[in-house]
């Protein structure tokens, strides 16, 4: 944190805006975790350069000295009342959130991208032995009916129904999948290995989704333009014509691509929207597909998104936006 008023003017003004408006947790429940360190921030920062800026600079300092206290109240309060209601309407939603163990820290992979998507695609494949079924699929296919205007196609596919059900089983999901993308400059076929490749095959119709992953990494060169490219390639191998592809952008704060041709085409998703996913699937599921969700979800909100577990003062505020989201999709149509 840049310890001059200068650096901490933005926050400042964000904390007073928060007080004024009464919504605190709201407007810091992000970063409220920094609220006690900015309190000593702005205390060492009037003493250092009180002389060095404006008065206004210098009051505005002041008031954020005083508020802060309150704003840390009232987060702790809305807080505790998110918490009593996720007791109450989704307390399978806190087996992850509170749980100190975690499936990716004791092999070193908290934070490995590959480890991540290896897991993922793992528990998004009915096929495999974990018990989950479908839930993971469903429950992802669900949060894209909803960030897609207009989609209805994920929508029917994530509905209880015995139909959606059997399409749902004979999708195909596979890790680091090897695909075959035309080589921008060469004009030739090149290998090129996808991160996650969701794909279901019906009578004259096919739908792919490729999810590309980044933990820490960005993408680099023609990645996103070369899957692209291999959506096309492989609905013309199909000879489907009739085709739909989604490209899932997945990352820690939800960032879209940096490139602004890409950002058109890839949808962005955050890992947080993930865990929300991951939790909602856990619902129903039997064992041991419910523990292997929340200890893959605890990995996820302790590694990727820095939220701890059982933490003790404003710590604890970083578990609200995680909360909020699973209470959210209850009410726009979550697992039933």
């Amino acid at each position: 944190m840049d310890p001059s008023i200068e650096g901490l003017l933005p926050k400042m003004r964000q904390a007073l805006d928060a007080d004024a408006s009464g919504h605190a947790g709201r407007a810091m429940g992000e970063s409220a975790a920094e609220l006690e360190p900015l309190v000593a921030a702005v205390r060492e920062a009037l003493e250092k350069d009180e002389k060095l800026f404006a008065d206004e600079d210098v009051s505005i300092a002041q008031q954020v000295a005083a508020a802060l206290p309150r704003l840390v109240e009232r987060v702790s309060k809305e807080l505790a009342e998110t918490r009593d209601r996720l007791v109450k309407e989704a307390p399978w939603a806190l087996a992850s959130l509170d749980s100190e163990l975690d499936l990716l820290s004791p092999l070193g992979k908290g934070r490995q991208e590959t480890a991540h998507t290896l897991y993922l695609a793992y528990l998004m494949d009915s096929r495999r032995p974990h018990g989950l079924g479908v839930a993971v699929l469903r429950e992802l296919f669900r949060l894209l009916g909803k960030l897609i205007p207009g989609e209805d196609t994920f929508e029917i596919l994530s509905r209880k129904s015995d139909d959606s059900e059997q399409r749902l089983r004979a999708i195909r999901v596979s890790a680091e999948e090897v695909v075959e993308a035309e080589h921008l400059t060469e004009r030739a076929l090149e290998s090129r290995r996808c991160d996650i490749w969701i794909e279901l095959v019906e009578e004259g119709r096919s739908l792919f989704v490729v999810i590309e992953n980044k933990v820490d990494a960005g993408e680099h060169g023609d990645q996103l333009s070369a899957y692209e490219g291999a959506v096309w390639q492989r609905a013309r191998a199909r000879r489907h014509l009739n085709f739909e592809a989604r490209l899932i952008f997945l990352t820690p704060d939800g960032r879209p691509p940096g490139d602004e041709a890409d950002k058109k085409l890839w949808i962005p998703i955050s890992y947080r929207q993930l865990a929300v996913v991951l939790a909602c699937a856990s619902r129903d599921a039997p064992e041991p597909g419910r523990s292997l969700l929340m200890l893959y979800t605890a990995s996820i909100l302790r590694k990727v998104l820095d939220i701890p577990a059982k933490a003790e003062g404003v710590d604890r505020v970083r578990q609200l936006p995680f909360m909020r989201e699973v209470l959210e999709s209850l009410t726009t149509g979550g697992s039933q």
